[in-house]
């Protein structure tokens, strides 16, 4: 008995993904410049023992992750809606309110 050939697949049409080409420039046209930018300003000196911190914004703010079981991350939600603000400002009141409370200035 002779072996079974495999059944040919179809492929499925695919248009052709090439570039147009680009139009060339006349041999006595010279070509355009190229403009660098700027280069960029040199890094600040950074003071010995200074650390850089990960999480850093341009502003000098850095981050920090919060973790809420749901029930409360869904009441900061609702809460954020019903005072039409964010989550985010609501998070840096109460950090601003226990520091107030522990005898510190508010300062996030």
């Amino acid at each position: 008995m002779p072996a079974a050939r495999p059944l040919p697949t179809r492929r499925r049409w695919r248009p052709a993904m090439s570039k147009p080409p680009k139009p060339a420039l006349p041999a006595n046209q010279p070509q355009p410049a190229l403009e660098l930018p700027d280069p960029p300003p040199p890094a600040p000196k950074r003071r010995s023992g200074s650390r850089i911190l990960r999480g850093s914004t341009t502003d000098g703010r850095i981050g920090q992750t919060l973790r809420l079981d749901p029930d409360a991350w869904e009441q900061l939600r609702i809460l954020a809606a019903k005072e039409r603000k964010n989550a985010h400002d609501l998070l840096v009141e109460a950090v601003n309110m226990l520091f107030t409370h522990r005898g510190f200035p508010p300062l996030a």
